[in-house]
């Protein structure tokens, strides 16, 4: 049977072509990308760069529409739907965390609210859409975030109702929302892969895919409606320079990269050995003191391949040196005179490029059958001028007069060149052994005029001899010592800097700790290397030990609770400070001045809405680094969804949900003595109400469904009113509506004809008044409730055989659905209008 075990996915890893022509594949485990996506959430909440909240609402379809209010959408969580990494697919899906919803359904020409829910982040519906990752692009941005745009999304999908078409018209509205967004609002970050210093190892794109883990194939984790299938995030990036533009995608046969075990691996990350062979030799550069070299695009031609540095520099240190040299027996003597010089080269800096007889560096690979050989690493300068101060200088006779040359600065040309091959390794543990190096260092005089000291006094009275004699001794001492201080001190030094044998876990464990970088200070710690045939890594999404992370990442808690926070890894002395979000006058709340990371929650009376949301940062003052989370902080540790809905005899039910923070079994029950409905459970946190037969006499029914929780006795209720079959409810249509008195006028539409008898407000606040233009409710503004509902009663004269009753469902407060008012008020008017005769 096959597992998933590490020997059995190195010995897979085996088989040339795993990188499937891609310069490095990474996988992440689902929770990890999970994870990230929360913090870019809350990155991206901090710098209100993110939606802000949304109002509208859904095209009328088939007699429905739904009007949003304040929706917020929380961060957006990765989920697996696809049955094979062929297939592409992945789900993203963001909770709305508030808001206000008005269901409203035409009857005729009536348009009547069918539902209304206040929205928060204990229970609350999701927009989910498709991700068909083979169409959606995807790059590595310049600060090295791996970006995928939602552009090309499809298959929104908003659960805010039963009903198949409606959730189809949510999702239609936010996919037109998310087209118009301006870039920086609809490109999410997953990730991110460091921008590092080394040329060759630059990312440029990526294609994302998405896996199954293959020991949970059959052990789906629901989430919403659909399964969400545990697996990781497969990315597939190309870097800066590729040798090849065929490339393959996975087919149902790859492996699954993360290993099972005890090591708990959640992260693999696979390169290409030329990529590291590259990086070894450049490692080895940098490491001989070559700083900021750019390489020019990668040259190929045949089983070769080539790159040379344009930009670039290599500092040298000052070096001393003391020289004496024996020159010819000048005119009128008969003994050789020896020329003691003392020579200081300062601040030497080769400045790379490319042409113009600029010092340069490059690498080469050789290789044959995609099996690399050896790596070259070339360093050249020709012809550099060099820029010598003699420090000292006498001679053995008398001859020189020091004060014409000493403090003088004297230029000279002289070639360097060094050569180094590697041999790249093809086991584990090998290292990228030195094969053979050689460093050349040659000088020669300027050339004229550069030869020639800054100043120099001819015909100084001090001299004996002809000024050209001993300007040639001189010049002579001086291209003979620099030519040995070069060979004693500038070779030694190139030698010992980078020419040395590498050891292969160096340079992996050097590039690979820093390639595949998660945001906020969460990274790919590599545990082990291997070198099965490419490279490969395997290890864990980690924090830095120089960063951290705030745990928990995200809360819901109650007002004027408390909530303890820690970092992760702990033991690190931070400041913890609390801050409202999104432009919230709410209380933020405050930490505790005795207990570390205890943060305390704002009473009720500091939060304006149902809920406020809190951006926790913890600082490190030593470093400035800063990690954050997001608390929701609820007036109410018990939320319901909805708060009211219609249905009639025979549906096959109303779906009801219910959310809490804390602890206890949530139990429900429908309240009267005798129910018309019935619940399908008694606890649990979601719950379907089936409504019960025909009621004689009766139009319709309403019903509270109450809610509480075992351990903290909190309770709630919502509404569900039952319509009957056998005496139907009149329509009750909007005759005019003041929403700034709080007022609605009310009446029955029978047929051709309209009136009213009187109002009773049956559930909610209000009351019922009227004037000349006839019985009105008046809502309470001193009320919170999100709606009431009003009985409308109408006999048309005393003693007709037929009366009518109906019902309507007003959201409140009436100024805060004005648009659903206005249908409601448009509809009553085209029916008075009809009746009236005037013209719509």
């Amino acid at each position: 049977m096959t597992t998933n075990s590490k020997a059995e996915l190195l010995n897979w890893l085996k088989e040339p072509g795993r990188l499937l022509g891609n310069d490095m594949v990474f996988a992440i485990d689902k929770a990890k990308a999970d994870a990230l996506l929360t913090q870019e959430y809350i990155r991206r909440f901090k710098t209100t760069s993110y939606l802000p909240p949304v109002n509208g609402e859904t095209a009328a379809d088939n007699g429905y529409k739904v009007y949003m209010q304040h929706f917020v959408l929380d961060h957006p969580r990765l989920s697996f739907d696809n049955a094979d990494i062929t297939s592409t697919k992945a789900s993203l899906r963001m909770k709305l965390v508030g808001g206000n919803q008005v269901d409203l359904k035409q009857v005729g020409a009536h348009w009547y609210p069918q539902r209304i829910d206040s929205i928060d982040p204990l229970v609350g519906p999701e927009l989910s859409l498709k991700l068909e990752l083979s169409d959606v692009p995807g790059y590595v941005d310049d600060d090295g975030r791996i970006m995928f745009d939602l552009r090309n999304s499809s298959n929104f999908v908003l659960t805010f109702s039963d009903s198949n078409r409606v959730r189809q018209l949510g999702g239609d509205f936010f996919k037109e929302l998310f087209l118009a967004l301006p870039d920086d609002k609809r490109v999410w970050s997953i990730g991110q892969i460091d921008p590092v210093e080394n040329t060759f190892l630059r990312p440029e794109f990526f294609r994302l895919r998405t896996q199954r883990n293959p020991a949970a194939l059959f052990s789906p984790l629901v989430s919403g409606n659909e399964a969400d299938v545990d697996g990781a995030v497969l990315g597939l990036v190309r870097m800066r320079y590729p040798l090849t533009e065929d490339y393959a995608l996975p087919g149902p046969t790859y492996r699954y990269l993360i290993p099972s075990g005890q090591e708990g691996y959640s992260a693999t990350a696979m390169f290409s050995k030329w990529r590291i062979a590259l990086g070894g030799a450049v490692k080895n550069l940098y490491a001989g003191g070559f700083r900021g070299m750019q390489f020019r695009e990668v040259s190929i031609a045949g089983h070769y391949i080539s790159s040379y540095a344009e930009s670039g520099r290599l500092d040298i240190p000052d070096m001393r040196y003391s020289y004496v040299h024996m020159a010819d027996v000048p005119p009128g003597h008969t003994k050789q005179f020896l020329v003691d010089v003392g020579l200081h080269v300062a601040g030497l800096r080769f400045q790379l490029g490319i042409g113009g007889g600029a010092p340069y560096a490059s690498v080469l690979l050789h290789g044959e059958n995609s099996v690399f050989s050896y790596l070259g690493s070339v360093f050249e300068a020709r012809n550099f001028s060099i820029p010598v101060i003699l420090t000292r200088i006498s001679d053995s006779l008398g001859l020189i007069a020091p004060g014409d040359y000493v403090g003088r600065e004297y230029r000279m040309n002289f070639h360097v060149l060094v050569t180094a091959n590697w041999a790249v390794p093809v086991n584990d543990g090998d290292a990228f052994r030195l094969t053979n190096a050689m460093v050349f260092v040659g000088s020669e005089p300027a050339g004229p005029g550069a030869a020639e000291f800054s100043s120099f006094e001819k015909g100084s009275q001090s001299k004996q001899v002809a000024n050209d004699y001993i300007e040639s001794a001189v010049r002579g001492a001086a291209l003979k010592g620099l030519e040995r201080m070069l060979d004693v001190q500038l070779k030694p030094f190139l030698e010992t800097s980078f020419l040395r044998s590498v050891y292969t876990d160096d340079v992996i464990s050097d590039f690979v700790g820093e390639a595949v970088k998660l945001n906020f200070g969460e990274k790919v710690f590599m545990a082990d290397y291997h070198l099965p045939h490419e490279v490969a890594g395997f290890g864990h999404a980690n924090p830095q030990l120089t960063s951290f992370s705030v745990n928990p990442l995200e809360k819901n808690i109650v007002q004027g609770s408390k909530l303890q926070f820690v970092t992760v890894p702990g033991g690190l002395d931070v400041t913890w400070s609390a801050e409202s979000v999104e432009g919230s006058s709410d209380a933020p709340g405050e930490f505790s001045k005795t207990v570390k990371g205890e943060y305390l929650a704002p009473s009720a009376s500091g939060i304006q809405g149902n809920f406020t949301r809190v951006r926790i940062t913890a600082t490190d003052p030593s470093t400035g680094y800063s990690a954050s989370a997001l608390v929701s902080v609820v007036k109410n540790a018990l939320s319901l969804s909805p708060l009211v809905e219609l249905c009639q005899v025979g549906d096959t039910g109303v779906s009801l949900k219910a959310g809490h923070v804390g602890q206890g079994e949530l139990r429900w029950k429908v309240l009267g003595s005798a129910p018309h409905g019935r619940l399908a459970h008694t606890a649990g946190q979601a719950n379907t109400y089936i409504p019960g037969g025909n009621l004689t006499g009766k139009a319709f029914v309403v019903e509270q469904v109450e809610v509480s929780n075992s351990q903290t006795h909190e309770q709630r209720t919502l509404c569900v009113i039952t319509q009957m079959t056998d005496m139907r409810p009149t329509d009750v249509v909007t005759v005019k509506q003041d929403a700034q008195a709080g007022r609605v006028w009310l009446a029955l539409s029978a047929g051709t004809n309209v009136g009213v008898s009187e109002l009773s407000v049956v559930h909610g606040p209000g009351t019922i008044g009227e004037d000349a233009a006839g019985p009105y409710y008046q809502a309470d503004s001193a009320s919170s409730a999100p709606f009431c509902v009003v009985r409308a009663f109408w006999e048309p004269m005393p003693g007709f055989p037929m009366v009518f009753e109906g019902f309507i469902v007003l959201p409140l407060p009436l100024a805060g659905h004005s648009a659903a008012y206005q249908a409601l008020e448009q509809a009553g008017q085209r029916v008075m209008h009809r009746l009236t005769g005037a013209t719509a």
